[in-house]
C-alpha cells in the first residue's frame, strides 16, 4: 500500500548507457522507496534536455530545453544551475509535475538543482514539504579543485567557487536532512548547521549495465607473465591525472613483473594528456595495457584475470563506484586514501592497501606478496540494501508523518 506523501528526487544527471555513480544511486533508492511502497518519482533536468519517471513504470520524456550551452560536459558548471533556474521551460516543467503529483518530499541529489527548485517552491507557498540534501560530496569545494585541475580562469574558479558554497551552504540550511558520504562531508555539513545528518554509502552497480562495447573473451587478456591491477574508469580530470602519476611511477624498475591495465574512457584521456605533453606510446610496453571502454563480459573477464585491482584517485573520488566494484571481485586491491572516501569506519582487512597519494602506489605494488593476503568474504558492505537503508529509512519516516 502506497503511503500519502510522495516523493521526488532531483538529479542534474541524466540517465546513460554508462551511468555514474550518482545516477546508480538515485536509481538504487527509487528502487527500494518503491518496494517498502513510498511513491517515488525521478526527474533529471540539464540546459540540453529534460527526462523524468513517474511512478513505477517507465515514462521517459524528453524535451530539448531553448537553452544550450558550450561548456564541458564532462562537469557541471555553476553557471548551468543558473540557466535552468532562469528558464521559462524548466520552470514550467517542474512545476507541472509537482502540481500534478503533489510532491511533498523532494530530495536533491547535489546542489546544482537548488537555485531551480527554489525558484518553484517561492510559487508553492502554501504547500507543506521537506526537502532532503543527499549530498555526493562537499560540491563547492570538489568543483573549485577540478577547476584548478583542468586549468579555469582563477578569478572565475574563485568566483564560481564563492557562489556555489551560497547555495549549497543554503541548501543545508533548508533542508530537513542531510545525507553524506563520508565522515569528513558530515562534519562539513554540520558546521553548516545541519538540522539532521544521516550516514548512508554508495550501492554497487550492475555490471550488466555499467559499460559497453566488444572484445574477444575467447582467449586469454592478459600476459600470465605478469600479475596484473586493473584500473577501469570514466574520462574524468582527477582519474586521468592519478593514472598518469601511476604509470609515470612505473619508469623506476619492474622487479616484482606488475603490469597495469587501464580500460574505460579514462583511457582516453590518458592518451590525451600523452599526445599534449608528447610522452611515449604507453602501449609499447609489455606491462601496460591501455583499454578504451569494455563491455560487461571484457570486464568479468579482467576481473576474473587480473591479480587484483589499483585506484589512483588523489582527488574527486565522487561516490566510489570504482571502490566497491574493486571490493566486491574478492581481490587485492591498492588505493590512495581518497579512493576509499567514505569507507573509513568499515574494516576491511588485508584485502586493502592505502597509499597517501597515486605516485606512492607503484612501490606498494613493487612490495606485494601474494601469500600475505587474506580475503573477508563477509563484509557488510556489499550488501546494497543495508547501503542505502538509513537514507531510505529517513523518507519513510518523513511520508509517515502525514
Amino acid at each position: 500500500m502506497n503511503l500519502p506523501s510522495k516523493v521526488l528526487h532531483l538529479s542534474h544527471v541524466g540517465p546513460s548507457k554508462i551511468p555514474s555513480g550518482g545516477r546508480i544511486l538515485t536509481d538504487a533508492n527509487v528502487q527500494l522507496e518503491r518496494e517498502l511502497g513510498l511513491e517515488s518519482h525521478w526527474i533529471s533536468i540539464r540546459p540540453e534536455g529534460i527526462a523524468g519517471e513517474r511512478k513505477s513504470r517507465n515514462h521517459l520524456r524528453n524535451l530539448k530545453g531553448n537553452h544550450s550551452s558550450d561548456l564541458p560536459s564532462i562537469y557541471w558548471d555553476h553557471k548551468m544551475s543558473y540557466v535552468l533556474a532562469n528558464s521559462m521551460k524548466a520552470q514550467s516543467f517542474l512545476t507541472s509535475w509537482i502540481q500534478a503529483e503533489r510532491h511533498m518530499i523532494f530530495v536533491l541529489e547535489g546542489p546544482w538543482l537548488w537555485p531551480l527548485l527554489r525558484m518553484v517552491l517561492k510559487s508553492h507557498k502554501h504547500l507543506k514539504y521537506d526537502i532532503v540534501y543527499a549530498a555526493h560530496n562537499v560540491e563547492f569545494d570538489l568543483a573549485y579543485k577540478i577547476g584548478v585541475a583542468n586549468g579555469s580562469n582563477p578569478k572565475s574558479n574563485e568566483l564560481s567557487r564563492a557562489l556555489l558554497l551560497s547555495d549549497e551552504s543554503d541548501l543545508v540550511e533548508r533542508s530537513t536532512a542531510v545525507t553524506y558520504l563520508s565522515h569528513h562531508d558530515g562534519e562539513f555539513f554540520r558546521e553548516l548547521g545541519a538540522k539532521e545528518l544521516i550516514r548512508t554509502y554508495v550501492p554497487s552497480p550492475s555490471l550488466k549495465s555499467r559499460r559497453f562495447s566488444f572484445m574477444d573473451v575467447s582467449k586469454p587478456l592478459l600476459n600470465k607473465d605478469f600479475k596484473w591491477f586493473t584500473f577501469v574508469s570514466g574520462d574524468w580530470a582527477p582519474h586521468v591525472n592519478g593514472v598518469a602519476e601511476l604509470l609515470s611511477s612505473m619508469r623506476r624498475g619492474n622487479e616484482n613483473k606488475i603490469g597495469i591495465v587501464v580500460a574505460g574512457g579514462v583511457a582516453a584521456g590518458l592518451e590525451r594528456i600523452s599526445v599534449e605533453n608528447n610522452l611515449p606510446n604507453l602501449n609499447s610496453r609489455n606491462d601496460v595495457l591501455i583499454l578504451g571502454q569494455i563491455s560487461n563480459n571484457v570486464l568479468l573477464k579482467l576481473a576474473e584475470e587480473s591479480t587484483g585491482f589499483v585506484l589512483p584517485i588523489d582527488f574527486g573520488g565522487g561516490m566510489g563506484i570504482k571502490t566497491i566494484e574493486a571490493l566486491q571481485s574478492f581481490k587485492p586491491v591498492f588505493g590512495t586514501r581518497s579512493a576509499f572516501r567514505g569507507l573509513e569506519e568499515i574494516d576491511l582487512g588485508r584485502q586493502v592497501t592505502i597509499s597517501e597519494n597515486s605516485a606512492e602506489l607503484w612501490s606498494l605494488l613493487q612490495m606485494w606478496k601474494e601469500h600475505e593476503y587474506e580475503i573477508n568474504k563477509d563484509l557488510k558492505v556489499f550488501n546494497n540494501r543495508d547501503l542505502i537503508w538509513p537514507s531510505v529509512n529517513y523518507l519513510l519516516t518523513l511520508a509517515k508523518k502525514v
